[in-house]
């Protein structure tokens, strides 16, 4: 059961795709006991909610696609987190692009991560050198976000699941030194 910490809604009729919103609640989770969830919007404006609550967790859903085409990119602002190492679980999910400008590698900063969830905001091959500790994948679009091989990275990945494949993966030592993922 978790409980609702802090919660501003400030979306409308007018700009129900734009308004801000962001939810901050206690996690049932190993990986954080805290989290704050945005849109993106919310995380521009509330961002700072994630130090002010001691998460160490928090999700933004992107929802830059409209009528079939991106209508804008994404480049979240990472620095303002000044407890990186605190974070164990960060989720990216919605429909979106990062800005062609936008430094993945900013992920890196937050070496504390063991869980993350992804969904049609694409990271390219990068993920496992982004996120080196990782031991749960949540991945809700395969065709967004793939791993070809993980050749001995992310050697504590115990869980994996897709919306297309809801039960568990679990992949064993010997199938992950073959470089099967």
């Amino acid at each position: 059961m978790s409980e609702v910490l802090f919660e501003a809604d400030e979306r409308t009729m007018d700009n129900l795709m734009r308004g801000p919103h962001v939810i901050v609640r206690t996690a049932a989770s190993r990986f954080a006991k805290k989290e704050a969830a945005f849109n993106k919007e919310g995380f521009e404006k509330y961002g700072d909610l994630i130090d002010q609550y001691e998460c160490d967790g928090f999700s933004i859903e992107v929802q830059d696609v409209a009528e079939g085409r991106l209508q804008e990119y994404f480049a979240p602002s990472l620095d303002g987190i000044k407890n990186k190492d605190a974070i164990g679980k960060i989720g990216i999910s919605g429909s979106g692009a990062f800005a062609k400008d936008f430094d993945l590698d900013r992920f890196k900063r937050f070496g504390s991560v063991k869980a993350i969830t992804t969904q049609d905001v694409p990271f390219g091959d990068a993920l496992p050198d982004l996120f080196p500790q990782l031991e749960a994948w949540l991945n809700l679009d395969w065709k967004a976000n793939k791993i070809k091989a993980l050749n001995g990275k992310w050697p504590d990945l115990a869980i994996s699941r897709s919306k297309a494949f809801p039960a568990p993966c679990r992949f064993s030592k010997e199938l992950r030194s073959r470089g099967f993922s």
